[in-house]
């Protein structure tokens, strides 16, 4: 959790607002707070405050809660907001949730509050970890895809289970060709990745090192390009354990692999 939570509290019971604050600091969550009673002072502090949480009673005296979520919503529908009710009923609190609601806690129970809030900024952190890891995921397969190497993905039974465009064009087959086949299946690639030394490879690469070796890679025309070919264990491919990644450049004699994936 971040060390200092900034909440926004749109509440008009002081009183209440401060219980808030006390059951949070009571259960070790440091925090900043802002009180606001009105409609012109909300829309105020959330671009001037910039709040973590934001905490809206339901029902206002001089403001709508459900007014307020909208609000929120369509300013920074990222920032969690949580409604914190005196007046019980399930209908109520449906509602809430379906209008956009992060969660709601009513007031004789705001002890669920420091709970409710940890476990809403957990769910948000593993979130934009999750669109963090999926963006760089994305940069990653523009690499791959754009890159004048051929590189592909092997599981430890030799199988083809991510190729890029260059290793299409190589072969000079179909991605749905090649893909969860193995180079005898498919009658390409049978160099150095087919062979015994194979076994040697994987060996290798277990121990996290890049391995760069010499090989002929058979093609679907019947020709046999000399290449240069470098291979690293891959902890990252989707849906594998422990894959071996591959990369292919040929080359018109043999030479040093260039550069490492």
């Amino acid at each position: 959790m971040k060390k200092v939570l900034h909440i926004l509290i749109l509440e008009d019971e002081p009183a209440d607002a401060e219980l808030m604050k006390h059951e949070l600091r009571k259960a070790n969550i440091s925090l900043i707070s802002k009180c606001v009673e009105t409609k012109k002072n909300f829309i105020k502090e959330l671009q001037e405050f910039c709040p973590d949480i934001i905490l809206v009673d339901y029902q206002l005296s001089y403001f709508s809660g459900l007014e307020a979520l909208n609000i929120a919503q369509k300013k920074y529908p990222e920032i969690p907001f949580i409604f914190v009710s005196g007046v019980p009923g399930e209908e109520r609190a449906i509602e809430a949730i379906k209008t956009g609601a992060t969660d709601y806690v009513l007031k004789q129970h705001l002890s669920r509050l420091p709970q409710v809030i940890t476990r809403i900024l957990n769910e948000f952190r593993e979130k934009q970890e999750r669109k963090h890891a999926e963006e760089n995921l994305k940069r990653y397969q523009y690499i791959v895809e754009s890159a004048n190497d051929a590189i592909f993905y092997k599981d430890l039974k030799s199988r083809y289970i991510v190729v890029n465009n260059k290793t299409i064009e190589v072969f000079g087959l179909s991605r749905e060709e090649i893909l969860g086949k193995n180079c005898s299946k498919i009658g390409v690639g049978g160099g150095l990745t087919q062979s015994p030394v194979f076994l040697q490879i994987l060996a290798d690469v277990l121990d996290r090192t890049v391995q760069k070796y010499q090989t002929f890679e058979n093609t679907a025309l019947g020709a046999a390009i000399c290449a240069a070919m470098a291979a690293t264990l891959a902890h990252t491919a989707p849906k594998m354990t422990c894959p071996l990644r591959c990369g292919i450049r040929s080359c018109s004699r043999p030479r040093t692999w260039a550069s490492t994936l």
